[in-house]
């Protein structure tokens, strides 16, 4: 039977899971929306005006925008299944699995909204005190992790 606290970290878990996904098919389908802002904070120009002057190279950071969107949807998805398959069953190398994946992935967007201004300005949608709401209670109560009955612990 599983503990409380290891329900919940499951449950947190998918859905910080489910956020990357619906901000992968963001990026997929209104990449826009996320290039005129940090074009915005790290040019000080507005991004439409850049598109006007220079489309083959606006079309092709668009293009860039679109595939990181597909990786971010990709990571999302596999994430939610590890998470639903293995995690839920207590597999100890889903929890090492989660861990990393989102040490790295949010780790680089902490970098990236740094790098263009979004944490220093405080303009983002999700800025970095947002980013350890999300991130904290779920690495605190995987950390309580303990294995349901039935669980394996395979290394």
């Amino acid at each position: 039977m599983e503990t409380k606290a290891f329900k919940v970290s499951w449950i947190l878990i998918i859905i910080v899971h489910c956020v990357i996904i619906i901000v992968g098919l963001a990026a997929i389908f209104i990449p826009q929306s996320y290039i005129a802002k940090d074009y915005q904070l790290l040019t000080g120009n507005i991004w439409s005006d850049f598109v006007a002057s220079n489309p083959q190279i606006s079309s092709y950071i668009t293009i860039l925008t679109f595939e990181i969107g597909t990786i971010a949807l990709a990571a999302g998805i596999t994430a939610l299944f590890v998470t639903l398959f293995a995690y839920r069953k207590g597999e100890n190398w889903a929890w090492y699995i989660i861990l990393i994946g989102n040490t790295l992935g949010w780790g680089g967007a902490i970098r990236e909204n740094i790098y263009s201004g979004d944490m220093v300005e405080c303009k983002c949608q999700v800025n970095f005190p947002e980013y350890w709401k999300i991130n904290f209670p779920v690495l605190k109560l995987q950390n309580t992790h303990h294995l349901p009955e039935g669980g394996s612990d395979r290394r």
